[in-house]
């Protein structure tokens, strides 16, 4: 087994798990199904595709970083237009008041995302970040990444790596220790009940007819020094891939 590092960070990032119609929201952790989708993107797999099954099978664990905070991005479509643009309705009548919609998002978020899965699906998978064939996005298209997704891999498993790494983002000017939340799906029998499900495991990606299944979750929490904050921008991006080339 091996692990694949991802920084995910940008302006925006929006990772949906009850949209529906007008209203788009966002989980506060990137979920399953848009980190699968991101990697999709970089390896040139189009929706009407199947993903690689080994991938179904991999562990992931997602480190919030950065908080970041929810922004509602309120849209109205359709309004003062002459009667021959406005839309048409199912039962082919104009509409002539507008839709409104809501879109939530992650603003200035940041966190390390760390896929455990067979050594030859995590070549496969960093030689794609490195070189993709479409541009990854975190969550929606509209939101591309700040910084190189990819961090790099590694031999330790993802909870170690959550302990270990340098955390994306400024220390606090009191100082002191800082609380390090996760979300984990790699958890065994030994560690309890899960504590959240989540509805993001993607089945059937085609536009027209995406279903999803329900995975079991915990979140983890734990304690790190003020000094493993690495700033933000390049100089946290080149602090974490230091940290993965010093264990070669």
């Amino acid at each position: 087994m091996k692990s694949l590092v991802m920084l995910l960070t940008g302006p925006l990032q929006s990772w949906g798990v009850r949209s529906k119609f007008n209203k788009r929201d966002t989980y506060p952790y990137p979920t399953r199904s848009g980190i699968w989708g991101l990697l999709a993107s970089a390896c040139g797999i189009g929706r009407d595709e199947p993903l690689p099954a080994q991938l179904h099978e991999a562990e992931l664990l997602v480190r919030r970083d950065r908080r970041g905070r929810l922004l509602t991005d309120f849209h109205t479509v359709g309004a003062n237009l002459p009667p021959e643009q406005q839309m048409v309705t199912a039962d082919h009548k104009r509409r002539a008041n507008p839709i409104t919609t809501e879109r939530d998002y992650l603003s200035d978020a940041a966190f390390t995302a760390i896929l455990a899965a067979p050594s030859t699906v995590i070549d496969q998978l960093s030689g794609a970040l490195r070189a993709p064939r479409w541009a990854p996005y975190l969550g929606r298209r509209g939101c591309p990444p700040s910084l190189p997704v990819l961090v790099g891999t590694s031999t330790r498993p993802p909870q170690q790596l959550a302990e270990e790494l340098p955390l994306y983002g400024r220390a606090p000017r009191r100082g002191g220790d800082i609380k390090v939340s996760a979300l984990w799906d790699g958890f065994g029998h030994d560690d309890g009940q899960p504590d959240l499900h989540i509805h993001d495991v993607p089945v059937e990606r085609a536009p027209d007819r995406r279903t999803f299944q329900t995975r079991p979750a915990v979140e983890l929490s734990w304690t790190r020094p003020a000094n493993a904050c690495a700033g933000t921008g390049l100089t946290a991006f080149r602090a974490m891939t230091r940290s993965l080339e010093e264990e070669r």
